[in-house]
C-alpha cells in the first residue's frame, strides 16, 4: 500500500510540475472583464495557431487595433480570437520577457483611431496595412511594423 501511495504522489507532482500555469488575461492587462481589448501592434503570421513572440514580418497579418478576445493565458504562450480565427502566440524566452510582460506591451484598451492619434488618414491606411514610409514618427512605425522582439547579445 506504501508503494501505491508513493506512486501516484509522484506521478501527481509529475503531472503538476509539465503544465503550464494558467493566468486570467483581464487581471494581467487591469481592466474589467468585460472591456474590449485590441492588438496594440501589427501582428504578422504564416500559421495563425503557430505564432511566435518575435513577430517577424512575414506572412499574414491583423493589423493593429484589432479587437481580441483572450481565450487562454499560460506561462508560454496566450490564446485569442479575433478576425473570425483563433490565433496562438508562443513565448520565445520566457528568460528575458514574461508572458506577463509580453501580453500588456501586445494588447490594449486603446482602439485603432487612439492608437494611430493624430496620423494622417494616409498614414493611417498604410499603417493598417503594415506599411511604414519616410517621414513617419517612431511610434507611428511601432504600431505599423510590430514592437521590436527583446534578444540576447
Amino acid at each position: 500500500m506504501k508503494h501505491f501511495f508513493t506512486a501516484v504522489f509522484s506521478l501527481s507532482a509529475l503531472l503538476l510540475c509539465s503544465c503550464s500555469r494558467e493566468f486570467i488575461p483581464y487581471e494581467v492587462l487591469q481592466v474589467p472583464k468585460y472591456d474590449n481589448v485590441y492588438t496594440s501592434y501589427t501582428l504578422w503570421y504564416t500559421d495563425p495557431l503557430k505564432m511566435t513572440s518575435e513577430n517577424m514580418q512575414q506572412g499574414e497579418i491583423l493589423p493593429f487595433g484589432t479587437e481580441v478576445v483572450i481565450t487562454k493565458m499560460t506561462e508560454d504562450e496566450v490564446r485569442f480570437n479575433a478576425a473570425g480565427k483563433e490565433f496562438c502566440i508562443e513565448l520565445e524566452d520566457k528568460n528575458i520577457e514574461t508572458i506577463h510582460m509580453f501580453v500588456k506591451r501586445t494588447f490594449s484598451t486603446k482602439n485603432a483611431e487612439e492608437l494611430a492619434a493624430g496620423s494622417s488618414s494616409g498614414d493611417f491606411e498604410k499603417m493598417r496595412r503594415g506599411v511604414i514610409s519616410e517621414g513617419m514618427t517612431e511610434e507611428q512605425v511601432l504600431v505599423a511594423y510590430g514592437r521590436p522582439s527583446f534578444f540576447r547579445s
